[in-house]
């Protein structure tokens, strides 16, 4: 039996699970969660990936074992291409990877470098104009709790009972 699955073009927040590396295994302990890192996914394909690697345009396949893609209906095309020109930015300001904030911000949100990203961080940046939720939430965010405030929010919105709440 064959199932195929349409996937309506659109951005998505892709976030990893399911990984044995070690890296993503200290991750998720760490931040006491499955997911270890977040991206966000353009209508094109590309996404926009920040890692202990580098900060870079990558296109990849998603894997549904060990990625969850939430689609972000409410970018709509103009805001995608705002989301595009700011990563192009950041990119063109050749920015590193912000370890200190992914790791002692949980105690202390001045160990936070301003110039510097990591993947959570970035991704709350951009979809906090969409997701009012993600205001009121400190600055460190795990991809963790990333994925499930972009998800409960989405849900809530395509949940047609909910708009007579």
């Amino acid at each position: 039996v064959w199932c195929f699955m349409r996937i309506k073009i659109m951005m998505y927040l892709a976030t990893a699970v399911n990984d044995s590396s070690l890296m993503s295994s200290l991750i998720s302990i760490y931040t006491r969660s499955r997911s270890y890192h977040s991206e966000l996914v353009f209508s094109d394909g590309s996404a926009f990936a920040i890692s202990g690697k580098g900060i870079e345009m990558v296109k990849r396949k998603y894997d549904w074992y060990k990625w969850h893609l939430v689609p972000l209906p409410m970018v709509e095309s103009g805001d995608e291409e705002f989301i595009k020109k700011d990563v192009q930015e950041i990119l063109e300001s050749n920015p590193k990877y912000d370890w200190l904030g992914a790791i002692g911000g949980m105690w202390c949100s001045r160990l936070q470098n301003p110039d510097r990203w990591y993947c959570s961080e970035f991704c709350r940046k951009e979809l906090k104009r969409f997701i009012p939720t993600l205001n009121n939430d400190d600055k460190w965010i795990t991809p963790d709790r990333l994925l499930k405030i972009v998800s409960e929010y989405v849900s809530e919105r395509d949940d047609p009972v909910s708009a007579f709440k």
